[in-house]
């Protein structure tokens, strides 16, 4: 009987990490609708992006170059020699 209380603890515990996940994953889904909809509302209506002193997510910004690290070294340059 002691094992079938420990498995029904388990379980319990299993289904509580679940849901809290699905939670955390459902919020995560709603930020990123949410800022999908500024995105689209910004091109529809010809809005600019929001100033440097504005909030704005990483995710709205333009991957023109990905950042550079700023290590001390001279990036790598590729040479054709062909």
């Amino acid at each position: 009987m002691a094992q079938l209380d420990a498995a029904r603890n388990q379980l319990g515990q299993q289904n509580t990490a679940a849901r809290r996940q699905i939670e955390q994953l459902q919020k995560e889904l709603s930020d990123i609708r949410l800022a999908d909809e500024r995105a689209h509302h910004r091109v529809v209506h010809h809005e600019p992006l929001p100033q440097s002193g504005d909030s704005v997510t990483p995710e709205l910004l333009p991957e023109d170059e990905p950042e550079r690290p700023n290590d001390g070294f001279a990036p790598t340059q590729l040479l054709n020699r062909g």
